[in-house]
């Protein structure tokens, strides 16, 4: 289970998990905040590198779980054939699997945006307001 995120440092111990067993499924959660922050993740590209299923769901909602599940089974009836997985070998698939974007905006960031133009807006309309009474109210 890894964060999208985090994923380069979750994924550092992937070698150590591969020489003990190569029935791996690497779980990816979080691919929306990802997102919104500029970071894309080729998931095909991903677990063709590393040679195991990757599976984006997210934990606190059932969207997911069937694939996760589906992936287990695949796992569990057919392993994958053993390859080496080194720390290099990481690296390259994450260059190759993880780019950055630009970031994305979101609903969220225009209507904080259009409150605080909105604020100001008003603020100065009363800054001209009271000018206005006090200078030329005479």
């Amino acid at each position: 289970v890894t964060p999208a995120l985090d994923l380069r440092r979750a994924l550092a111990a992937v070698p150590a998990l591969w020489q003990r067993s190569h029935r791996l499924v690497v779980y990816v959660t979080g691919m929306g905040a990802a997102r919104r922050r500029g970071v894309f993740i080729d998931t095909a590209a991903l677990a063709a590198g590393l040679g195991c299923p990757v599976v984006v769901a997210t934990p606190y909602s059932s969207r997911g779980v069937n694939r996760l599940l589906a992936a287990v089974d695949r796992v569990v009836h057919f392993p994958p054939a053993p390859h080496s997985l080194g720390d290099t070998h990481i690296q390259t698939v994450l260059v190759a699997a993880v780019r950055p974007g630009n970031r994305v905006r979101t609903f969220r960031h225009r209507r904080v945006w259009m409150a605080a133009l909105c604020v100001t807006f008003w603020v100065l309309a009363a800054l001209a307001l009271a000018l206005l009474l006090y200078f030329g109210g005479g």
